[in-house]
C-alpha cells in the first residue's frame, strides 16, 4: 500500500494525519503512530526476504525497487519481542523516508490513518517516558484508547548510529568564521526530537550563539513573545502547535522575524505549501551546513 507523502494538510490548521499501527506482545496490543508524511508504503513480505545482519535490533537489509533499506524490528527496540519469526512467516513493514534516509520498521499490523490536531497530542515531563529504550515525543488521547508517538529519529540513532552520523558528519565542517554573521543574532530553535535538539545545543555552545531551544510549538510561541528573536528555526512536526501554525502566528506578531522550516518532510510541494504561511526558507533535515548558510543569507 503506497501512501502520498506530499500530504501537508491545509496549512495553518494545526492538523496532522498519522499512520496508526499495532505491536502485539503476549496477546496484548500496543498502539503507536507515525506521521503519514514519513511513510512511503506499507509492505507485507515473507520474513526470509530480509537479509540478516549481525545486530540485535537491525533484523537485516531488504531491497525495495533497487534501494537497499535497513530493517529495524520495533518489537525488539521496545522490549516487546517474544519469539523468533519463522522463515516463511508473513510480516508487515513500514517503509519510511525521513532525514533523507530510507528505513523500514517491522510491525504487526496497520489499523489505518488517524486525522488529529496537534492539540490532541500531549507532551511534557509526565509523558516523555521510556518505552524500552525509546523516548515518546507525545501521546494522542482518543476517547477509547491512547496512541503513542515515538521519537523515530532517536530509534535510528540508537539502533544504527552510523546511518544518522553519516548525515550529520558535515557538522564538523562548520567553523567559527562561518557563524560570525550569526553571533549578533537572537535565534530560537523549536525541535521535538531529542537527537536533533542535542546536536543543536552542541552547535550553539561550541560557537557561542545567542540561542534558545524549545521542544514544542506552545513553548515556541510563548518563548517568542519573551525573547523576540531575529530568526526562528522550527520543525513542522511538534506536539500542541505544529511548526506551520506557529509560523502563521509569529508572522502575525512580527513580520520582520525570519522563519526557517527545518524538517525531514522536505519536498517541492511541501515547500510551496509552507510558503503560504510566510516562511522565509525550507531546509531539509538534517543538513546543518545548509541550515547555517540559509540563516546567514536572511
Amino acid at each position: 500500500m503506497a501512501l502520498n507523502h506530499n500530504i501537508l494538510l491545509e496549512v495553518g490548521t494545526n492538523e496532522v494525519e498519522l499512520v496508526e499501527f499495532v505491536i502485539n506482545n503476549n496477546n496484548k496490543d500496543f498502539n503507536f503512530a507515525i506521521n503519514v508524511a514519513k511513510v512511503r508504503e506499507v509492505l507485507k513480505i515473507s520474513y526470509d526476504e530480509i537479509t540478516p545482519m549481525p545486530n540485535s535490533n537491525i533484523e537485516g537489509m531488504i531491497k525495495i525497487r533497487d534501494i537497499v533499506i535497513p530493517v529495524i524490528n520495533l518489537k525488539k527496540v521496545l522490549g516487546l519481542y517474544t519469539d523468533d519469526y519463522k522463515k516463511d512467516e508473513k510480516i508487515y513493514l513500514l517503509h519510511c523516508y525521513f532525514n533523507t534516509l530510507h528505513v523500514s520498521f517491522i510491525i504487526d499490523k496497520v489499523l489505518g490513518i488517524q486525522k488529529v490536531t496537534w492539540k490532541m497530542i500531549e507532551t511534557g515531563g509526565n509523558l516523555v517516558t521510556e518505552q524500552g529504550n525509546v523516548k515518546l515525543v507525545g501521546v494522542v488521547k482518543l476517547p477509547n484508547k491512547l496512541i503513542q508517538l515515538l521519537d523515530y529519529e532517536q530509534i535510528v540513532a540508537n539502533v544504527a548510529p552510523e546511518l544518522l552520523e553519516n548525515k550529520l558528519s558535515n557538522i564538523e565542517e562548520i567553523q567559527d568564521t562561518d557563524l560570525q554573521l550569526l553571533q549578533s543574532k537572537k535565534i530560537l530553535f523549536a525541535e521535538d526530537s531529542s537527537v536533533i535538539r542535542n546536536v543543536l545545543k552542541s552547535l550553539c555552545n561550541k560557537h557561542n550563539l545567542n540561542a534558545v531551544i524549545v521542544k514544542n510549538g506552545q513553548e515556541l510561541i510563548s518563548t517568542f513573545k519573551q525573547y523576540n528573536p531575529d530568526i526562528v528555526v522550527t520543525d513542522i512536526e511538534m506536539p500542541i502547535i505544529d511548526g506551520l501554525t506557529a509560523t502563521k502566528l509569529i508572522k502575525q506578531m512580527n513580520t520582520k522575524t525570519k522563519v526557517i522550516i527545518f524538517s525531514s518532510m522536505y519536498s517541492i510541494e511541501n515547500e510551496k505549501k509552507a510558503k503560504t504561511v510566510g516562511i522565509d526558507a525550507f531546509v531539509a533535515k538534517p543538513d546543518l551546513v545548509q541550515l547555517i548558510e540559509t540563516m546567514k543569507k536572511l
